[in-house]
Protein backbone atom coordinates (compact mmCIF):
# COMPACT_ATOMS: atom_id res chain seq x y z
CA UNK A 1 0.00 0.00 0.00
CA UNK A 2 3.00 2.32 1.01
CA UNK A 3 3.90 2.13 -2.65
CA UNK A 4 0.62 3.07 -4.48
CA UNK A 5 0.33 5.85 -2.18
CA UNK A 6 4.25 6.79 -2.88
CA UNK A 7 3.42 6.60 -6.29
CA UNK A 8 -0.49 8.34 -6.30
CA UNK A 9 1.80 11.29 -4.78
CA UNK A 10 4.86 11.17 -7.50
CA UNK A 11 2.55 11.38 -10.44
CA UNK A 12 0.17 14.38 -7.93
CA UNK A 13 4.01 16.02 -8.22
CA UNK A 14 4.48 15.16 -11.79
CA UNK A 15 0.88 16.83 -12.53
CA UNK A 16 1.38 19.61 -10.61
CA UNK A 17 4.72 20.65 -12.19
CA UNK A 18 3.43 20.00 -15.48
CA UNK A 19 0.28 22.05 -14.32
CA UNK A 20 2.71 25.25 -13.35
CA UNK A 21 4.06 25.12 -16.77
CA UNK A 22 0.61 25.07 -18.98
CA UNK A 23 -0.70 28.81 -19.50
CA UNK A 24 -4.17 28.99 -17.76
CA UNK A 25 -7.45 28.99 -19.86
CA UNK A 26 -5.82 26.74 -22.43
CA UNK A 27 -7.52 23.24 -23.29
CA UNK A 28 -4.55 21.49 -21.90
CA UNK A 29 -4.80 23.16 -18.65
CA UNK A 30 -8.32 22.58 -18.59
CA UNK A 31 -6.90 18.73 -18.99
CA UNK A 32 -4.23 18.45 -16.77
CA UNK A 33 -5.99 20.44 -13.92
CA UNK A 34 -8.99 17.75 -14.49
CA UNK A 35 -6.10 15.24 -14.17
CA UNK A 36 -4.77 16.61 -10.84
CA UNK A 37 -7.61 16.99 -9.12
CA UNK A 38 -8.60 13.62 -9.72
CA UNK A 39 -5.43 12.21 -8.36
CA UNK A 40 -6.05 14.60 -5.46
CA UNK A 41 -9.82 13.22 -4.74
CA UNK A 42 -8.21 9.54 -4.50
CA UNK A 43 -5.29 10.76 -2.79
CA UNK A 44 -7.76 12.38 -0.40
CA UNK A 45 -9.81 8.93 -0.39
CA UNK A 46 -7.14 7.29 -0.01
CA UNK A 47 -5.86 9.27 3.54
CA UNK A 48 -9.29 8.26 4.39
CA UNK A 49 -8.79 4.65 3.95
CA UNK A 50 -5.61 4.31 5.82
CA UNK A 51 -7.03 6.91 8.84
CA UNK A 52 -10.19 4.76 8.99
CA UNK A 53 -7.76 1.33 9.23
CA UNK A 54 -5.43 2.93 11.72
CA UNK A 55 -8.20 3.54 13.49
CA UNK A 56 -10.05 0.26 13.26
CA UNK A 57 -6.36 -0.74 14.28
CA UNK A 58 -6.14 1.11 17.41
CA UNK A 59 -9.26 0.15 18.41
CA UNK A 60 -8.73 -3.63 17.86
CA UNK A 61 -5.56 -3.29 19.84
CA UNK A 62 -7.67 -1.51 22.86
CA UNK A 63 -10.37 -4.34 22.90
CA UNK A 64 -7.86 -6.31 23.14
CA UNK A 65 -5.52 -5.02 25.91
CA UNK A 66 -9.42 -4.83 27.81
CA UNK A 67 -10.32 -8.35 27.00
CA UNK A 68 -6.91 -9.56 28.29
CA UNK A 69 -7.10 -7.29 31.26
CA UNK A 70 -10.49 -8.91 31.67
CA UNK A 71 -9.35 -12.22 31.55
CA UNK A 72 -6.80 -11.65 33.94
CA UNK A 73 -8.86 -10.33 36.46
CA UNK A 74 -11.29 -13.18 36.32
CA UNK A 75 -8.42 -15.62 36.35
CA UNK A 76 -6.55 -14.14 39.39
CA UNK A 77 -10.43 -13.97 41.01
CA UNK A 78 -11.06 -17.88 40.10
CA UNK A 79 -7.36 -18.12 41.63
CA UNK A 80 -8.51 -16.76 44.16
CA UNK A 81 -11.69 -17.98 45.37
CA UNK A 82 -10.15 -21.33 44.62
CA UNK A 83 -7.55 -20.74 47.08
CA UNK A 84 -9.90 -19.39 49.54
CA UNK A 85 -12.21 -22.95 48.81
CA UNK A 86 -8.69 -24.84 49.24
CA UNK A 87 -8.34 -23.01 52.90
CA UNK A 88 -11.87 -23.36 53.73
CA UNK A 89 -12.07 -27.25 53.08
CA UNK A 90 -8.50 -27.54 54.83
CA UNK A 91 -10.38 -25.51 57.87
CA UNK A 92 -13.60 -27.63 57.93
CA UNK A 93 -11.03 -30.75 57.79
CA UNK A 94 -9.14 -29.59 60.47
CA UNK A 95 -12.47 -28.66 62.84
CA UNK A 96 -14.03 -31.87 61.84
CA UNK A 97 -11.12 -33.98 62.94
CA UNK A 98 -10.85 -32.06 66.38
CA UNK A 99 -14.51 -32.22 67.00
CA UNK A 100 -14.30 -36.38 66.40
CA UNK A 101 -10.92 -36.50 68.27
CA UNK A 102 -12.76 -34.43 71.00
CA UNK A 103 -15.55 -36.39 70.98
CA UNK A 104 -13.57 -39.94 71.11
CA UNK A 105 -11.40 -38.26 73.88
CA UNK A 106 -14.73 -37.25 76.20
CA UNK A 107 -16.23 -40.68 75.38
CA UNK A 108 -12.72 -42.61 76.50
CA UNK A 109 -12.92 -40.55 79.59
CA UNK A 110 -16.09 -40.78 80.48
CA UNK A 111 -15.83 -44.72 79.76
CA UNK A 112 -12.70 -45.57 81.48
CA UNK A 113 -13.21 -42.76 84.90
CA UNK A 114 -16.96 -42.63 85.16
CA UNK A 115 -18.33 -45.73 84.93
CA UNK A 116 -15.71 -47.38 87.49
CA UNK A 117 -18.56 -47.93 89.86
CA UNK A 118 -18.99 -51.69 88.10
CA UNK A 119 -15.85 -52.38 89.57
CA UNK A 120 -16.63 -50.49 92.57
CA UNK A 121 -20.14 -50.76 93.14
CA UNK A 122 -19.99 -47.24 94.09
CA UNK A 123 -22.18 -44.93 91.70
CA UNK A 124 -20.33 -41.61 92.83
CA UNK A 125 -16.92 -42.09 91.69
CA UNK A 126 -14.91 -38.78 90.95
CA UNK A 127 -16.46 -38.47 88.02
CA UNK A 128 -19.41 -37.41 89.73
CA UNK A 129 -18.30 -34.95 92.06
CA UNK A 130 -19.67 -32.09 92.82
CA UNK A 131 -22.94 -33.31 90.39
CA UNK A 132 -25.36 -33.81 92.88
CA UNK A 133 -25.21 -30.10 93.96
CA UNK A 134 -26.38 -29.67 90.18
CA UNK A 135 -28.68 -31.66 90.13
CA UNK A 136 -30.88 -30.93 93.60
CA UNK A 137 -29.87 -27.17 94.19
CA UNK A 138 -31.74 -27.34 97.57
CA UNK A 139 -30.12 -29.97 99.40
CA UNK A 140 -27.15 -29.44 101.21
Amino acid sequence: MDKNIEALEAEIARVNQALTTKDPGTPEYSKVLTNFIDLYEQKIETDKIASAHEDRKTEMNYNYAVKTAELQAQEKKVRMEHDTNKAERIARLVFDGVSLGGTLLFYNVWMNRGFKFEETGVLSSKTFNGFAKLVKPFMK
